[in-house]
């Protein structure tokens, strides 16, 4: 083992919480490094996000893994509910490519579900005017008969 400290080695790994190993061939690292890593990992953050963007050229299709759980986990937090209705009637409101699913409907009913408190009364005005541009928006899409021309 030639200049190896393994009384040092040992020292490091227990004040910093962790371990340590010698490899010094190939059955080694596979017997470290694949065999038995996972058990000596352990949870450091909990709830990590990232945010990954896929080169389309690269990448034709993914599919988002892990979350499956959450999806029957209580609802989102009031706050984000109402960006989420804020931000959806934003994309309705500029006819948005990205406005997916979301309809006039969907948005002001999240809203209204998510309106809360409302001390100030700011929230309750955006469905007032949410719902305005709704029925604007409905009567801009009928069509105008012969005797409206």
């Amino acid at each position: 083992m030639g200049n190896l400290k393994d009384a040092k080695l040992e020292q490091l790994a227990d004040k910093g919480n962790g371990n340590y190993a010698y490899v010094d061939d190939l059955l080694e690292a596979r017997k470290v490094f694949v065999q038995e890593l996972g058990a000596t990992l352990f949870t450091v953050a909990k709830d990590v996000k990232l945010q990954i963007e896929f080169n389309p050229a690269k990448v034709a299709a993914y599919r988002l893994v892990g979350y499956e759980n959450r999806l029957r986990e209580g609802r989102a937090s009031p706050a984000l509910r109402w960006a989420a209705a804020v931000a959806g009637i934003g994309r309705l409101l500029r006819d948005s490519e990205f406005k997916g699913q979301s309809t006039w409907g969907s948005m002001i009913a999240l809203a209204r579900d998510a309106r809360g408190a409302d001390r100030e009364g700011y929230r309750s005005e955006f469905i007032r005017v949410a719902e305005a541009a709704e029925l604007l928006a409905r009567q801009a899409r009928q069509p105008v008969g012969p005797a409206e021309r």
